[in-house]
């Protein structure tokens, strides 16, 4: 392969990857751009690399045999190929539209040793899950990890999915999400953002949401494992189950978050529809974001796993994925969207208090109360805010 760029080996994971040469390709600031680069690589994506690792090595666990993995967006490669190195792996498919990145898998792969149980293509994403799809080929777990927005990809590889198979989401336009550019939202992700602190976690709602409709359209439960927000991105891994039946039990887990931004106030209402009235606590305006997800976005059991098998592998990021997994398990039970104390202090005119002196005062009251891993100033409970103001005051 001959490139009329200079290119690199780097080293992630067991794997050993060429890369466009990385300090060519910076924007303002000297910041490496990943975008910019002819073959897509981001090694700030290392961490959501590594979580993937371990779900694969649970899953292998849990069914005791090889998998047959897809990655239809691959860029260089790396995800696969750590698949195919670090997990118990039957087959690995690795695709990419660009005919660079077609030849970089290819060299990868090689330089792997791993041409035996790896297929590379050079086919548009959907086109070739539907095709595999078509021909009865299904996967354990399929990986779609787009540079944007991941809706696209959806339908085909649930398509392509085997039943109790494993859905990897990843999506980085949060602008949209984010409630920045309500409308683009609204178009991808058949939702509403709210352009709040907590907008990220509406995001993920929203992000989940879009796949159950999918889903919900072919009969298809999904069951999400582990979802969290890490800096530019957010990111969910989802079980299907096949068949009517068990699909019309997610049906419930839509709904709407109706919020004042003038007190805090918000409640989760079950349904499609959204209602136009006052808050209960100030009377100010309510607006709203969905539909959305308002089921558990963790596994409480497959997160118990995660988290004893983190320990006996050796991933660069253990301890990242330790404290966010343990902090997934914390929040699991506790209801959707967090409250931000600078921002409820900033309302009350009050120094804001530790958030564990907050938590453990509602929880005190016999509330539940624990933190989130999406912002460290952040907690989640089923306290009304009137009693969470209270208890700040009090602190």
């Amino acid at each position: 392969m001959e490139n009329s760029f200079p290119v690199q080996e780097v080293h992630e994971g067991r794997a050993k990857i060429i890369t466009p040469r990385l300090d060519l390709f910076r924007g303002s600031g000297e910041t490496y751009r990943p975008r910019l680069t002819p073959v897509f690589y981001n090694p700030k994506m290392k961490l959501n690399r590594d979580l993937s690792i371990l779900l694969a090595n649970t899953i292998n666990k849990m069914l005791n045999r090889d998998l047959n993995i897809c990655e239809p967006l691959s860029g260089t490669g790396v995800m696969g190929i750590r698949y195919a190195l670090e997990c118990r792996v039957k087959k690995i498919v690795l695709n990419d539209i660009s005919s660079i990145a077609y030849q970089f898998i290819k060299r990868n792969v090689k330089l792997n040793n791993i041409e035996d149980i790896a297929q590379v293509y050079n086919e548009d994403a959907s086109i070739l899950l539907l095709k595999l799809a078509s021909k009865k080929l299904k996967f354990d777990i399929i990986d779609i990890d787009p540079f944007g927005s991941p809706v696209e990809f959806i339908e085909p590889a649930l398509k392509a999915l085997r039943n109790k198979g494993i859905l990897c989401v990843t999506a980085t336009d949060l602008i949209p999400l984010c409630g920045i550019k309500s409308e683009a939202c609204e178009r991808k992700y058949l939702g509403k953002p709210l352009k709040s602190y907590y907008c990220r976690e509406v995001a993920l709602r929203l992000l989940i949401n879009m796949i159950n409709t999918k889903a919900l359209q072919h009969s298809i439960l999904i069951e999400p494992l582990i979802s969290y927000v890490y800096e530019h991105y957010i990111k969910t891994y989802l079980r299907i189950f096949r068949g009517a039946l068990k699909a019309n039990k997610a049906l419930k887990m839509r709904g709407i978050i109706m919020y004042c931004f003038k007190c805090d106030f918000r409640i989760i209402v079950e349904g499609m529809v959204a209602y136009k009235g006052k808050c209960p606590y100030c009377s100010g305006e309510l607006t709203y974001s969905g539909p959305l997800w308002i089921g558990p976005i963790v596994s409480r059991d497959f997160c118990v796993n995660m988290i004893q098998n983190n320990e006996e592998l050796n991933l660069e990021t253990k301890k990242k994925i330790s404290k966010l997994l343990n902090t997934l398990l914390e929040e699991s039970t506790l209801p959707p969207t967090f409250y931000n104390v600078d921002y409820i202090c900033s309302k009350i005119k009050k120094k804001p208090p530790k958030i564990r002196d907050i938590i453990h005062s509602l929880q005190k009251l016999n509330y539940e109360a624990g933190p989130t891993h999406i912002d460290p100033k952040g907690f989640k409970t089923n306290a009304p805010i009137n009693v969470i103001k209270d208890v700040i005051n009090e602190l």
